[in-house]
């Protein structure tokens, strides 16, 4: 009798052999295309800017100055909106990292944790200098302390010195002289003490 051998067309790749294939990338390939796609992002924003200045030329020419207008004040609205997200963005850093330098100093365990357990009001007691970026020393100590206080879970206690002595050190040793060299009132001494 003879078997019917069935052939399964999805399985002749060869996986069932053993044989795999892996895609291997040359670095300077990979890099070639990094710097290709670069090259092709900087390429874009190029033509965009050009197709609208070449929009806002084409306004210009057809008297739709209302319309130039309209869109220049969403580009700045745009602009202003982005540079005090910056701002903000660089004045939290500035706070934080300043409270995690004190907090630290001060020796908190976890100068993220604090942070976290601070509310509005604690930030609001928080003075700037003219400049309005560094932070004024007194109110940050200020900050510390009264965090100090309310969260001192996250704060070490202060080490206790312990005197640097054995309990032996603290006796006198008695060095142990035979009798005749001691006098009468050694030996009475020596007597009443065992």
């Amino acid at each position: 009798m003879e078997q019917e051998v069935k052939i399964d067309p999805v399985d002749q790749s060869g996986a069932a052999s053993g044989a795999t294939k892996e895609d291997k990338v040359s670095y300077d390939s990979f890099r070639k295309s990094v710097e290709a796609e670069k090259n092709a992002r900087k390429r874009a924003q190029e033509l965009e800017q050009r197709v609208q200045d070449f929009e806002r030329k084409e306004m210009e020419a057809k008297g739709q100055y209302e319309k130039l207008v309209q869109q220049l004040k969403e580009e700045n609205d745009r602009l202003k909106t982005d540079v005090k997200k910056e701002r903000e963005t660089y004045l939290w850093e500035r706070v934080t990292t300043g409270i995690k330098t004190e907090a630290a100093k001060a020796g908190c365990q976890s100068p993220d944790k604090l942070i976290k357990l601070l509310d509005k009001n604690d930030f609001e007691t928080l003075q700037a200098d003219a400049d309005g970026y560094n932070l004024k020393q007194e109110s940050l100590s200020a900050l510390i302390e009264k965090a100090k206080k309310e969260n001192s879970f996250l704060f070490s206690a202060p080490s206790v010195k312990i005197a640097d002595a054995s309990p032996s050190s603290r006796v006198q040793t008695q060095v142990s002289k035979s009798l005749d060299q001691m006098s009468k009132e050694e030996i009475l001494a020596q007597l009443r003490n065992s």
